[in-house]
């Protein structure tokens, strides 16, 4: 009998003990079932929609960046002068009229879905003068703005359950 094993106890076989290859199996049955659902979760509606919603506000986020340097130059060709509307800027300083278009929009025949606001020469950098109200990130929610202002700044304000709103800003 060894110094480890009680009376009327059988000898263990050496290795590992039979609690632990259940606790294993067990692991592992959890870990499978955590998977399964974490990949139910992404492939849901929801997640996909919000996902393809995403990925549309980034590229409505890039066309507003690209319109910084034409209505700089439309400005500096105007003595300061902003476009009364952003068509002006098509096509001697936007070659794509398409840049003037959120790609969620779906106003076909539109020139421009984008709400502009037209600032004065001497409006402070941090006055808002492109919207694009597009971007409904919850169902029943109201839409996530994405704004450029006269300075180039790009804020993107997402409604997801609350109302939120960065900090207060200049508008014209």
């Amino acid at each position: 009998m060894s110094t480890n094993q009680y009376p009327g106890e059988r000898p263990q076989k050496s290795g590992t003990s039979s609690w632990l290859k259940v606790g294993g199996i067990g692991c592992l049955v959890i870990v499978l079932v955590v998977v399964g659902l974490v990949i139910g979760l992404v492939r849901s509606p929801l997640v996909q929609r919000n996902f393809q919603q995403s990925k549309l506000m980034a590229e409505c986020s890039a066309n507003l960046g690209q319109l910084r340097q034409p209505l700089k130059r439309y400005a500096a060709d105007h003595s300061g002068s902003y476009p009364a509307t952003l068509a002006e800027l098509y096509p001697k300083y936007v070659s794509d009229q398409k840049m003037l278009q959120c790609p969620t929009s779906g106003q076909k025949g539109a020139v421009c879905s984008y709400d502009y606001t037209r600032p004065a020469p001497t409006a402070p950098g941090n006055t808002i003068v492109i919207v694009c109200r597009h971007h409904t990130m919850v169902q029943g929610q109201p839409p996530s703005p994405i704004e450029l202002t006269k300075g180039g700044t790009i804020i993107t304000v997402r409604h997801m359950g609350g109302h939120t709103r960065p900090p207060a800003t200049t508008r014209p």
